[in-house]
This record gives structure tokens, sequence and C-alpha cells, in this order.
């Protein structure tokens, strides 16, 4: 993903992000939906206070879902197609994105130095909602064949409810689910010709949150469908469509100094 082939395909990445879908409207909830929404409002009440928020109320914009990037040693694609690279230090983490007023859900990441120079990749990415949550660590080595490490937790839960090793390496991936658990489905898959490690939140409607993760090598997509547009915050941007104002400098928010919210 790196090179001047990586960079045309962030900038193809980038104009189909942010490129709406031609004669749509908005999409309303069906009655099902509607329902599926009240029960998770119900569930979200009983959150602390810093983890409530509203789910969005719909209807859902006739735009493509967020495809946000962290790439290698760090280069970051926005929702709305920005396209930036940012040497991000290693006593703070990167809140990629979050929902827009509390802690309901968000994704972080922290980073090291690597190769003796002062560039910084991705170590690891926490991808949390509610009080459940999955930390992967990234492999420690240049052998493709190294181990990626997935913790599955609870902030309420006394030590790890799961940990697993996996390699993406062309002659050690073994595709296939993973675990099912804990609000999250993992997964090794195929993707345009490579593995990817994906972490998918299963706790709510997809229609509401159908939100993941995927993870290989030192870099990291997000997908985040429509109905978060405009309801997100952090590094991927606040997905209004312009990416003129997406924010480029990370020299504070949305970078938080580390450790942050039980993330060593």
């Amino acid at each position: 993903m790196t090179g001047q082939g990586g960079m045309a395909v962030l900038l193809i990445i980038a104009l189909i992000t942010v490129t709406s879908v031609t004669g749509a409207g908005p999409i309303p909830f069906t009655p099902q939906e509607e329902a599926q929404r009240d029960d998770a409002t119900a569930e979200i009440a009983n959150l602390p206070a810093e983890d409530q928020e509203a789910l969005p109320t719909g209807p859902i914009p006739p735009i493509p879902p967020c495809e946000c990037h962290a790439h290698g040693d760090v280069r970051y694609v926005t929702c709305d197609g920005r396209v930036f690279k940012y040497n991000t230090p290693t006593n703070v983490y990167g809140i990629m994105a979050k929902s827009i007023i509390t802690w309901f859900w968000y994704v972080i990441t922290r980073q090291e130095f690597f190769d003796d120079t002062p560039k910084t990749r991705l170590s690891a990415v926490k991808f949390k909602i509610f009080s459940y949550f999955v930390i992967v660590d990234y492999k420690k080595t240049s052998n493709p064949d190294g181990l990626y490490r997935i913790t599955v937790g609870n902030d309420y839960v006394v030590g790890p409810i799961a940990v697993l090793y996996e390699s993406l390496g062309p002659d050690t991936v073994v595709p296939g689910v993973k675990y099912v658990g804990s609000g999250f489905n993992i997964s090794i898959i195929e993707k345009d010709g490579d593995w990817y490690i994906q972490v998918r939140c299963i706790l709510l409607p997809p229609v509401l949150f159908d939100i993941y993760i995927l993870v290989a090598r030192h870099c990291l997509q997000l997908h985040i469908p429509p109905i978060w547009q405009s309801r997100i915050a952090g590094i991927c941007g606040d997905w209004d469509r312009d990416p003129a104002n997406d924010v480029v400098i990370l020299d504070r928010w949305p970078q938080v100094t580390a450790p942050f919210r039980r993330f060593p």
C-alpha cells in the first residue's frame, strides 16, 4: 500500500467516497427498522452517561458508506476523501472515528517507531461499542506469516474474554469466521487479492450499525454506513462532504494522550 501505485489507489478510493448515488433520494426506515432502533435506544439508556448517545433517526442519506483509511507510516484518507500524511507520535492515540457527542462507539489506534527512524506506524487498533471491545495488535515482524493478536474484552469483565492469534501470510492464512460473540464477528476475509482481519459489530441492527474494520500489515480500513453521515468525529473527519475542512495537522484533537479509556 505504499509508493505511487498505492497513492493512486487511495485517490481512486477518495473519489468514490465523495461521489453520491445519482437519482436516489433519502431512504426511510422500515417499520421493523424503527422498532429495532427503539429497542437499541432502550439498551443505550442503561449505559453510563458518558457512553449514552441518541441513535440517528433517519432517513438514510443516499450516499455511499464512508471508507476511511490509515495506511503504513501513517497516511490517511478521510470520509470526505481528503488524503494526507502525518507522523503520529507514540505517546498519543489517534481517534480515527467516534460517535459525535459521547464515547458510545469509537475506533482508536496506537503507533510505534520502526526501521530505527522517527517514523511511526500503526501498532494496534481498538474498536469499542457499549462496554464491548476488540483490540488487534499488528504483527511484530516483517515476515508475512507473522501473527496478529486479537483480544476480545468487556469493561466489566476482569481479563480478556478471548485471545486469538492469526496469520495473514499467503502460506499460513486460514480464512473464515474466527469468533462470534460479545457484540462482534471476527473473520479472515479476502478483498481485492489481499487477506484481512475483519472485525464487524453485530450488536445493533445493520441499518444502524453496520460498522466494521479491516486490518492488514500496518494498515486499517473503516467502513461506516451512511446513517452516521455528519454524526462522527475524529481523524476520519466530520463527513459533511467537504474535504477542505477536514483536520490534517493532528497536533491535538483528534489525538489524545495515552493511555486512554483502558487502552494501555
